[in-house]
């Protein structure tokens, strides 16, 4: 099991108060580019999942694995995800807690708690 991170790494709109998953260069919900880098706490529930058993290039080896929409606790952020400990069993359950563990080549990782 990978060691979990505190805080998950993400940007802030100063204009409108948004979040957006790295990188963001202009935000989403108003378009302004003043943007500072965050973090919030690491703690969420997994909202949504799908299992990949047909990856696109380069995922192959990877097959299959679980990705998801994990929703942070702290400020009801959303964000697209990897599954670190799930075995692609269809046994997740929606609204499952959830851990960050690392933001790794622009994927947020979470594990099942």
């Amino acid at each position: 099991m990978k060691t979990k991170a505190n805080a998950v790494p993400l940007a802030h709109c100063r204009s409108c108060d948004s979040y957006l998953v790295l990188p963001a260069y202009i935000c989403s919900s108003c378009g302004s580019s003043e943007l500072e880098q965050t973090t919030l706490n690491g703690e969420g529930v997994l909202v949504t999942y799908t299992i990949i058993h047909i990856p696109p290039l380069g995922f192959v080896e990877q097959v299959p694995y679980t990705v998801g929409i994990v929703e942070l606790l702290e400020k009801k952020v959303n964000i697209p995800c990897r599954i670190y400990n799930d075995k692609a069993s269809n046994e997740v359950e929606l609204m499952t807690s959830v851990g960050f563990v690392e933001r790794e080549n622009n994927i947020y990782w979470f594990e099942l708690k």
